[in-house]
């Protein structure tokens, strides 16, 4: 089977609404996706009922930002199959407030380099439970201040480590999050781990059986690091998505 079990919607950052991309995967030839919009299950319905239009079985899904309080790094943790979705329902409202408050703070900070407007972004953010750096990236996309969301610009404003423009969110410790997903019902996989530095935290959360999957194959995977995490999956009989 043919499969993408790691896709964004309109419903938060994606780029795509629930249609466009039950469409795009059609095309593509994928049998089954996965909705896993940030911190939100609200387009998990919509897509369903779009994928069973179209012949394309949809996995309900989320992508759930959390913090790894040890090393003080930012996680994704990914819960397919929560039979009791509600069970999450304190934890993505909770990052709901901290993340509109920030995303707010944070386009106050690009409004005084940039000439866009509330409008131009709101306008972006339409259809998302949230605002969300993409958002305001995509507005200076339309504003021709750069060419692509994440390129040097994104990484000039919103780098967790010196962005001008960021102003950081308050995340969900991430056993708090695995305990969640897994009190729901779901399958708990550890999202992209090399993007936010999170092997030793695989490790730890492998050895704690906390952990019923990884993600080796992400976009901004290098190859070996694919191989590498295909491996360590086998080596510990964990799903790999």
């Amino acid at each position: 089977m043919k499969a993408d079990l790691h896709c964004h919607t309109k419903t938060s950052d994606g780029s795509l609404g629930t249609d466009e991309l039950i469409g795009l995967a059609k095309r593509a030839g994928l049998e089954a996706i996965a909705i896993t919009d940030h911190d939100t299950f609200a387009g998990v319905t919509k897509a369903k009922i779009a994928g069973d239009r179209a012949g394309v079985r949809v996995i309900p899904g989320i992508e759930v930002s959390a913090w790894d309080y040890s090393r003080k790094r930012k996680v994704h943790v990914l819960g397919y199959l929560c039979d009791e979705p509600e069970v999450l329902g304190e934890i993505c409202r909770v990052t709901a407030k901290g993340r509109q408050k920030a995303a707010l703070l944070m386009l106050q900070k690009v409004m005084r380099i940039y000439p866009i407007t509330p409008e131009m972004v709101a306008k972006r953010a339409q259809g998302s439970t949230n605002i969300y750096k993409q958002h305001i990236m995509h507005a200076l996309v339309e504003g021709g201040f750069c060419a692509e969301v994440y390129g040097d610009l994104y990484r000039k404003l919103f780098d967790p480590e010196n962005g001008i423009a960021f102003f950081p969110v308050e995340y969900p410790d991430v056993r708090d999050v695995v305990e969640k997903i897994r009190a729901a019902g779901g399958v708990v996989v550890l999202a992209h781990p090399y993007e936010y530095d999170s092997i030793d935290l695989m490790e730890e959360l492998t050895e704690e059986h906390l952990l019923d999957g990884i993600e080796a194959y992400h976009s901004r995977n290098q190859l070996d690091d694919s191989m590498r995490l295909s491996a360590y999956a086998h080596d510990h009989q964990l799903l790999m998505t």
